[in-house]
């Protein structure tokens, strides 16, 4: 399976042609904390493989006061790939990295259509209930066998939790609603006919 830093580096392709620098530039300074760690030659990597599956296709732009560059643009072929893929990943997503979930779910537009999209947040809806239910019960196995400051500092955690969990929840609730309104349909992906 694709790795979300393939996807990211294909979804950002796919809404404007850059170079590698440019990608890693993005990595370091535009709010994708979960992968600024990626390193240059790893990126370079990803765009040698996927120039050569024909996914994106790179030419060079020369400019007189700087040396030649490969700008990439995405193909046919890497546009279906990566809307597969993006759909794929996001609807076998686990609760465990919900940043990763979160940064992804940003490549959305055009690239998944109506029905998917909202299946996509409904699994996310269940996987996030399921981990509370299963995080309650850990918390209060933990409890009933911790000291008076264990269980002090057990209950900070969960209610820390808590919260991150019901904004996770309320966004995902705020996305079946924009989802729903026909006013945004043009954000998705025309279903393909039969």
């Amino acid at each position: 399976m694709i790795s979300s830093i393939e996807l990211t580096v294909l979804g950002l392709i796919s809404y404007k042609p850059m170079h590698g620098y440019k990608l890693c530039h993005f990595f370091e300074n535009k709010g994708m904390d979960v992968l600024k760690e990626i390193k240059k030659p790893s990126v370079y990597a990803i765009l040698k493989r996927f120039e050569k599956q024909e996914l994106i296709i790179g030419e060079y732009e020369f400019d007189e006061n700087n040396p030649p560059r490969k700008v990439y643009s995405i193909t046919k072929n890497g546009t279906k790939f990566f809307q597969e893929n993006l759909k794929e990943y996001l609807l076998n997503f686990s609760f465990f990295n919900p940043i990763e979930f979160w940064h992804l779910i940003r490549f959305s537009r055009s690239n998944i259509s109506k029905d998917d999209f909202l299946l996509i947040i409904n699994n996310m809806k269940q996987e996030i209930i399921s981990h509370v239910a299963n995080m309650g019960k850990k918390k209060n196995d933990l409890i009933s066998n911790a000291t008076l400051p264990e269980t002090n500092f057990y209950n900070i955690m969960g209610s820390m939790l808590d919260t991150l969990h019901k904004a996770n929840l309320k966004a995902l609730n705020d996305f079946i609603l924009f989802a729903e309104n026909s006013g945004n349909d043009s954000y998705f992906l025309e279903n393909e006919e039969g």
